[in-house]
């Protein structure tokens, strides 16, 4: 065969293999796709010493490996990796000592399936790394226990416009900090941006955490819900953003307008049911609120008392009313 034709055909034939690489939507960059179920981490158990909270060592952890830790709650972290064709988000949650879960939350270029439950491989080992490297920094923490706590990566807080607000001050059993700003922020929904200043920057820890949101939230039941005729037992406080940085802790407070209507449980099907009337434009919030505060939601309503472990949500649906109806398991 003429060489000059054999060379027009290896061209061809390249040609055709990366426009079909092409209209993959970048499968080239991954690798061949095979669908893999996803894999969550459910209590997976690490040994930390005391003085040490897993709230701190999962932001480590997070960061060691390019991940965009974020402090959602008490008990939550969320990661976000964003690479260059694909991004992964996940859920940490953790009982701040011995125990976390690692929960797919969002991913765009990796073929999930949420129907199927799967995805490409690489996110699984992308969550295999994160969770080998948490136990990394667990075994790590009795040399960093005295070391400031990580700086999770969250967004700027949104512009502010001051208002009239009381900044609240911790009490008098509580010191080492004080509330820098606290000031309403404009638009139709309530939201507050405050900035606090620590007495030391390695204090940053789980407790010293917890009793600032505490402030917060009784400082925006004070200026919104006291004031106004919105019924207390609807109104949730959530932290969408919440930033530590050296000695100053910036974030976000947001009142959000989440009405529980029924919350029942099936101790033989270990199965439940959660409805709830939510604002319209807190939508997407209120939602992961929900998801967030399961546990807690039913440990008040004294609900799924036998069970060892926490909830995980099925399928979601947002009837007329603007009623948000969550099956949990």
């Amino acid at each position: 065969m003429n060489a000059g034709i054999r060379v027009a055909r290896l061209a061809s034939r390249l040609a055709a293999v990366f426009a079909a690489a092409a209209l993959a939507g970048g499968c080239a960059a991954l690798g061949l796709h095979v669908p893999k179920p996803v894999e969550t981490v459910e209590n997976e158990s690490v040994s930390i010493p005391p003085g040490t909270y897993l709230s701190d060592v999962i932001c480590r952890a997070a960061g060691a490996r390019k991940w965009s830790p974020t402090v959602i709650s008490d008990r939550l972290v969320r990661c976000r990796y964003v690479a260059r064709s694909w991004t992964i988000t996940v859920d940490v949650h953790h009982n701040n000592r011995d125990t976390f879960s690692v929960r797919h939350v969002d991913s765009t270029g990796l073929f999930y399936d949420a129907s199927r439950g799967t995805i490409h491989g690489t996110y699984n080992k992308m969550v295999r790394a994160l969770c080998q490297q948490i136990r990394n920094e667990a075994y790590m923490a009795p040399r960093l226990a005295h070391a400031p706590a990580a700086s999770p990566a969250v967004a700027h807080a949104q512009s502010a416009v001051p208002a009239a607000a009381s900044a609240p001050q911790p009490e008098a059993a509580r010191p080492g900090y004080t509330i820098a700003s606290f000031v309403r922020e404009s638009g139709d929904d309530v939201a507050y941006s405050f900035a606090i200043d620590l007495a030391d920057a390695g204090s940053a820890d789980f407790d010293t955490s917890a009793r600032i949101q505490e402030d917060i939230r009784e400082a925006v039941r004070r200026e919104c819900v006291s004031s106004s005729a919105a019924d207390p037992s609807s109104v949730r406080i959530a932290f969408p953003e919440y930033r530590m940085s050296g000695g100053r802790i910036e974030g976000r407070a947001v009142v959000l307008k989440v009405e529980l209507l029924e919350l029942v449980y099936n101790d033989e099907t270990r199965q439940g049911r959660l409805s709830v009337r939510v604002n319209p434009s807190q939508y997407e919030m209120a939602r992961q609120w929900v998801r967030d505060n399961i546990d807690s939601l039913a440990r008040d309503k004294k609900v799924g008392s036998g069970r060892s472990g926490g909830f995980r949500i099925g399928s979601e649906m947002l009837h007329d009313g603007n009623i948000l109806e969550v099956e949990f398991y």
